[in-house]
């Protein structure tokens, strides 16, 4: 498993655990084909990685709440006419 073959997906391993978050802040991690073809991918390859015993797939939270702060910005200063 490449951990730099993956664009939406930001691979981490602990040990035996791989924990796998969706790394799309700009959409406040949206899932669209790519990301959905690539947790497809990842999912094949978990299943016969010899390193992991357990994955988990989450997303970065902290990515998406300055995402989405960035839009209320950008919609604040919009409608103040900034």
């Amino acid at each position: 498993m490449d951990p730099g073959s993956y664009k939406t997906l930001r691979l981490k391993r602990e040990r035996r655990l791989l924990r796998a978050s969706f790394n799309r802040p700009a959409s406040m991690n949206a899932i669209d084909k790519v990301a959905h073809l690539e947790v497809a991918r990842f999912f094949a390859e978990v299943a016969t990685d010899q390193l992991s015993d357990v994955a988990i797939v989450t997303a970065d939270h902290r990515d998406a709440v300055r995402a989405m702060r960035a839009m209320r910005e950008k919609r604040a200063a919009r409608f103040s006419g900034q």
